[in-house]
């Protein structure tokens, strides 16, 4: 039965006669009849706009339906026969998930954006008391006895033991892998075995069921772990209670999607990326305890933060403290992989089919990757922008982020990617970069990373320039006040942007310090599209290559060079064609200690970068994944070669513009593309193809690999 705009939210009756389901950013339920094992729509029921229902449950004489609007920040009350809402109680932030007492006196409500529980009087509609559980608290299950309530905490490791007479927290349990696990675990779904002696907790970014015994008059004590398909987010239990029913939200693994391919570039085509994420259900037998030992195994082996570490590597240097690198510049990039760019260097695994700016347009881009260090075998953990900023900087992305940026990227509203990076309440609560160096006492500033612009409508030229402010609350005082970066991308241009901050490397110079960590959004290959009059997007990539260039030649010729790492990513690859894997992409560290003229071909994440620059700097991972992550020692090497490194010249004409006549001129206007991240990516990536190829060139299918890499280590 297909919804248009479903979200979470689906309950059936107690005789199993209706289902109710979310109609997500429509601001409607949904309600089908259910006989001989059909669904059919009967009515439903409009709520008001900007609701956006997510949890709902129902009574037990089906008179009454609850719902929690997302948005809205309210736990609705529906009559059911008279099809509307009676009642709306305030509650706190992003509700996610609701239960009703065994006497019906009583709600609960998860607090997705917060860290506690609302209690509901429901007889006065009103909030009696909020239970502090941990961070992002999201599905909730109630014992039939309705003695405890059980809470999955999506931005920790934990589910929440809640005494509801007590209305009090009697147990946190660790559902993490391993004890002492940074955050990462992601749970985010519950369910009670029928005889509600056993939990199955979904730990979404472990791919498994955690299996916790409950039974009462004891504590919890973990039972092992059940393998999954991609990213669980719902569990089910059969009537019989012998079968567990899991719900991938991802489905089961990254696949090809050549064959799926079309010429379409709207949403239907099923070769986009947002269409290869299909969910899938897994039907599992109740383990045995030897089964279940089996898949504990199982588990473990196929996540890296279960079992070994995966390099054996050393550094060829002391870190923190007593490292030779003392100042880290870290450049976040937009949407690129590896072939649209460094496709035609002979020495990586390129494949110029797929070239879109190649030595002509970026041959600072090629001198770097031939002097210094070629990564041709890194991928980005995100999937698209809405999450890899936060993958670029806390090596994580919460719950409330994968399972938002769906909804928005495909067409179906809900929070959107500038939402996304500038609500401290969908943040990861292991911080960012920059919260690690200001717990360690290290000096810090960003360039429009985490620090955005407002305004509500097209900027004119004679407009002051719009006022920077932090996204992020550890960036308070540390941002420069007036560099622009992806928010802003036809506000500021990457040459302006190199001179703000060549500027401050010349203070620093004369004052003889420099900020220890400094993390810069360089996003102008983003480009502007064809829009008529703009820079081509040719010409936005070559200024953007001028800019690093002369980004590295300025650091490289500075009293810090002997002692400073640049490390250059982007924040993601926005499904861009690459002949290996659209996730792979163009990385690069410039220092005197990384090797010259090396290729490292070893297969490196996004968070290896991370974890490389926060075991220089003494700093402990954000997450499981950067915790887990490959560092990138073997590019670095013990001695420093203090030789510098001159910026190639633009070989294109930077002022290069397109004409009225240029491909879908008039639909790059229409797109929101002064903002990175905000166009539908397929769509864009169509014209950037078509503008530089020409009109008739037809896009190559993006790539999608499923190879694993797993090598046990002493």
């Amino acid at each position: 039965m297909p919804i248009a705009r479903g979200w979470i939210g689906l309950t059936v009756s107690a005789d199993g006669r209706r289902v109710y389901a979310s109609g997500g950013t429509e601001d409607r339920i949904l309600v089908y009849n259910f006989a001989e094992g059909a669904l059919s729509f009967a009515f439903d029921i409009k709520l008001k706009s900007g609701t956006y229902p997510a949890g709902l449950t129902v009574d037990k004489a089906g008179d009454k339906l609850f719902a929690v609007g997302n948005l809205d920040n309210f736990f609705h009350v529906v009559d059911l026969k008279e099809r509307r809402v009676i009642s709306s109680i305030p509650i706190g932030a992003k509700p996610y998930a609701c239960a009703i007492s065994a006497d019906e006196r009583t709600a609960y409500v998860s607090h997705w954006g917060g860290d506690s529980v609302a209690v509901i009087d429901l007889a006065t509609a009103r909030v009696v008391k909020n239970i502090k559980v941990q961070d992002h608290p999201n599905d909730l299950v109630l014992t039939s006895s309705g003695a405890r309530l059980l809470v999955a905490n999506g931005n920790r490791n934990t589910v929440s033991v809640i005494d509801t007479r007590k209305a009090e927290v009697i147990e946190q349990i660790d559902v993490a892998l391993v004890p002492k696990s940074p955050l990462g675990s992601t749970p985010n779904a519950l369910a009670l075995s029928s005889d509600e002696k056993t939990l199955f907790v979904a730990n979404a970014d472990n791919n498994s069921l955690a299996v916790i015994d409950v039974a009462q008059g004891k504590g919890s004590v973990p039972r092992g772990f059940i393998p999954t398909g991609w990213y669980p987010t719902a569990i089910g239990v059969a009537t019989t209670g012998k079968k567990l029913i899991v719900a991938n939200g991802k489905g089961s693994a990254s696949r090809e999607n050549a064959s799926l391919w079309n010429e379409g570039f709207d949403r239907k085509n099923p070769g986009y990326v947002e269409n290869l994420l299909e969910g899938t259900l897994s039907f599992i037998d109740m383990p045995t305890a030897k089964t279940l030992a089996l898949y504990s195994q199982q588990v473990h082996r196929n996540s890296p933060g279960g079992r070994k570490k995966l390099s054996s590597i050393k550094a060829p240097f002391l870190l923190g403290t007593r490292s030779p690198i003392k100042h880290i510049i870290y450049i976040v990039k937009e949407n690129r992989t590896y072939d649209q760019i460094l496709c035609d260097v002979p020495e990586g695994n390129g494949d110029p089919t797929y070239c879109l700016f190649p030595e002509e347009v970026t041959p600072n881009h090629h001198a770097l990757a031939r002097q210094f260090v070629l990564f041709d075998n890194l991928y980005h953990d995100a999937e698209v922008s809405a999450d890899g900023h936060h993958w670029t900087t806390s090596a994580y992305a919460t719950d409330i982020v994968e399972k938002s940026w769906p909804s928005a990227y495909g067409g179906r509203g809900g929070r959107s990617s500038a939402v996304l990076h500038s609500d401290p309440e969908v943040y990861s609560s292991g911080g960012f970069l920059w919260d690690l160096c200001a717990r360690a006492g290290i000096s810090y500033r960003s360039y429009g990373e985490f620090a955005r612009i407002d305004f509500g409508r097209p900027r004119a030229k004679t407009d002051p320039p719009p006022k920077v402010r932090a996204a992020a609350p550890g960036l308070e005082g540390h941002f420069h006040p007036t560099y622009i970066g992806a928010d802003g991308i036809a506000v500021m241009s990457d040459s302006e942007r190199f001179g703000l901050f060549y500027k401050d490397l010349q203070a620093f110079e004369v004052k003889g310090e420099m900020p220890r960590f400094q993390i810069m959004s360089l996003p102008g290959d983003h480009t502007l599209g064809t829009r008529a009059g703009a820079q081509t997007p040719r010409a936005m990539m070559a200024e953007n290559d001028l800019a690093l260039g002369r980004i590295v030649e300025a650091v490289s010729r500075s009293r810090f060079w002997r002692s400073t790492a640049i490390f250059v990513v982007e924040d993601d690859t926005q499904g861009g064609p690459d002949h290996v894997d659209f996730h792979r992409t163009v990385a690069f560290i410039i220092s005197p200690y990384t090797r010259r003229r090396f290729v490292d071909s070893t297969m490196y994440s996004s968070s290896s970068m991370l974890r490389t620059m926060e075991l220089i700097l003494g700093l402990p991972p954000l997450s499981q994944f950067d915790q887990a992550a490959t560092p990138m020692w073997k590019s670095f090497q013990t001695e420093a070669n203090l030789g510098t490194y001159r910026a190639m010249p633009a070989r294109i004409l930077l002022d290069e513009k397109n004409a009225t006549t240029a491909y879908k001129a008039e639909r790059s206007l229409e797109l929101t593309l002064d903002k990175a991240d905000t166009a539908p990516d397929n769509e864009f990536n169509e014209i950037l193809w078509k503008a530089i190829k020409g009109p008739g060139a037809a896009l190559p299918p993006r790539r999608v690999a499923a190879f694993l890499r797993y090598k046990d280590q002493d």
